[in-house]
């Protein structure tokens, strides 16, 4: 605001000097332009001005002094309106970096004091059963659970398989619908996977189908049991009945949890922001918790219904849970308890180009571009069950061992970010320079084999083409 203020004091300057050039430049050129001549003999001589020009200049260098005098008093009064507005941005400024302060020191007080509850129920919690804390981590019963899991390499067996396909309704074991392929009676499950949801139009147009294929991916890439909260507003958002989604329920691969209460609360609360993730997620991913716990879920995958695991050098099926056990079967070898890994930071990478149903019939196809970078800072989460503290969004805080961030070319989560950038338009509706840009930043996304072996898991494509064509023609 200053250096402005200054300019506008600078340029009323140079309009005095300029005016006070040009009203000389016109004096002078006016008293030229009226000489008066004396005819001697017949001979015309110069001899002075008429002295009506002499008056008229005279009144127009008055007018001069004037005017020079007002500019004058303006750029005085310039002046000291530019030293007001500085006084003002200087408190301004203050103002903002004491805001700043109080809300930088409200979030450390707020966190310090989740710090202490939570401190105070593991205390609690340690008093309760002593055998977990305080004891030497060299022992297997140690504060940092070093064990394996005995049956994980029964389990990698069975999520790995790739038998052809059926005839039958059900044509893969990974398909949602499929009966539980751990039997609880004999092992545990090794992965499982936690996601809160809604379905309601909007331009990403995502659909009740849209939702089974991203359990349909999950169970292929190796998780045995989903915690699906729904976080329904209307009715017929409702998952539990869909044709769609009801198989997956039933056959209890998926542990359907109804959030309707709490998320309906806060859609009329007239909140927004932050205080969504405290209110609804987080509590979700809590509720969640729990039920890990009590069925002794090893590892948890916290995830969103538009990101998908993903490792280029590993598509078949099984690859998550493979990648997880051979990192803790490594590190069983050469590192103690406390310094294996207790939870991954796997890096977001978009996935660009509006949906297109010309690419492939699951949402997974129709956004057919991957960017060459990751988005910085923005990871999702892979955690041991038995090392939360409590969960957050992108990290939850752990009680025991070390995070591990991969390399994205090792292992990277398909973030389907679709056609934001570009205002919800497909790939053939955008200009050439935006499709330009696009394909300087991006890349084919080649997932190989894995929509062909998901596809058959759709017996119904109607119901797929109907739920679609639904949601679409809701957001435009």
């Amino acid at each position: 605001m200053q250096p402005i203020v200054r300019n506008v004091a600078f340029v009323a300057f140079l309009s005095i000097f300029f005016t006070v050039g040009m009203y000389y430049f016109n004096l002078s050129s006016s008293a030229n332009t009226h000489p008066v001549t004396v005819v001697e003999d017949g001979n015309q001589e110069k001899v002075g001005t008429d002295s009506s020009n002499v008056q008229e200049m005279k009144q127009k260098y008055e007018h001069l002094l004037q005017f020079t005098d007002e500019l004058r008093e303006r750029v005085v009064a310039l002046e000291t309106s530019n030293k007001h507005l500085a006084n003002s941005f200087q408190k301004h400024e203050a103002a903002e970096e004491k805001v700043h302060e109080i809300e930088t020191e409200t979030v450390r007080v707020t966190e310090k004091k989740v710090d202490a509850a939570v401190e105070t129920d593991i205390k609690r919690e340690s008093a309760e059963v002593p055998d977990l804390w305080g004891q030497e981590t060299k022992h297997s019963t140690g504060p940092c659970h070093g064990e394996l899991p005995e049956d994980a390499e029964s389990y990698m067996d069975i999520v790995s398989r790739n038998p052809p396909p059926t005839s039958g309704p059900v044509p893969y074991p990974w398909c949602p619908e499929h009966p539980p392929r751990i039997k609880p009676a004999t092992q545990r499950v090794y992965l499982a996977a936690m996601l809160f949801s809604r379905i309601y139009p909007d331009p990403a147009e995502r659909t009740f189908c849209d939702l089974r294929t991203w359990l349909g991916y999950y169970r292929y890439a190796g998780v045995e049991r989903v915690y699906l909260s729904d976080t329904w507003i209307k009715k017929e958002e409702q998952y539990k009945d869909h044709p769609c989604l009801a198989p997956a329920i039933k056959s209890g691969f998926v542990k359907y949890i109804d959030f309707h209460k709490i998320a309906y609360e806060f859609s009329v609360s007239n909140k927004r922001g932050n205080d969504f993730l405290g209110e609804v997620q987080t509590p979700a991913f809590d509720n969640s918790q729990k039920f890990a716990e009590s069925e002794n879920i090893e590892w948890i995958i916290c995830m969103d219904m538009d990101e998908f695991p993903f490792i280029p050098k590993d598509r078949e099926p099984g690859f998550l849970a493979r990648y997880i056990w051979n990192i803790q079967k490594s590190e069983a070898k050469n590192k103690e308890p406390c310094d294996r890994t207790s939870m991954m930071h796997i890096k977001n990478v978009l996935v660009e180009g509006q949906r297109d149903p010309a690419f492939g019939p699951l949402n997974i196809q129709q956004s057919t571009r991957v960017a060459l970078r990751g988005e910085p800072g923005n990871k999702k989460q892979i955690v041991r069950v038995k090392a939360v503290k409590y969960h957050q969004v992108h990290t939850s805080k752990t009680k025991f061992g070390r995070n591990f961030d991969p390399a994205q070319e090792d292992i990277q989560m398909l973030h389907v970010w679709g056609g934001r950038r570009y205002k919800w338009r497909k790939i053939s509706e955008l200009t050439p320079p935006e499709k330009e840009e696009l394909f300087r930043k991006t890349k084919e996304l080649d997932l190989g084999a894995i929509p062909e072996r998901l596809i058959p898991c759709w017996p119904n494509r109607e119901d797929w083409a109907e739920d679609y064509l639904y949601y679409s023609n809701k957001t435009r």
